[in-house]
């Protein structure tokens, strides 16, 4: 009876483990995920910033002040 009840503890234990381990592989997924995104938007963004600068300086180089 002992035994039976520390075999299931055991297997409750190690299912436990698996899906937490899991869970924390998710998170993880997510986080690269989410910072992968970050960075694109951020890079999209200030590429159209620079880019809009510079449009409007070379338009500004025709004109005599």
């Amino acid at each position: 009876m002992q035994l039976t009840s520390i075999m299931q503890m055991t297997a409750a234990y190690s299912a436990n483990m698996t899906v937490q381990t899991s869970i924390d592989g998710m998170e993880q997924d997510l986080r690269v995920y989410y910072y992968i995104q970050f960075v694109n938007t951020f890079t999209y963004i200030f590429k159209e910033i620079f880019i809009c600068i510079i449009k409007e300086q070379c338009s500004d180089e025709g004109e005599s002040t």
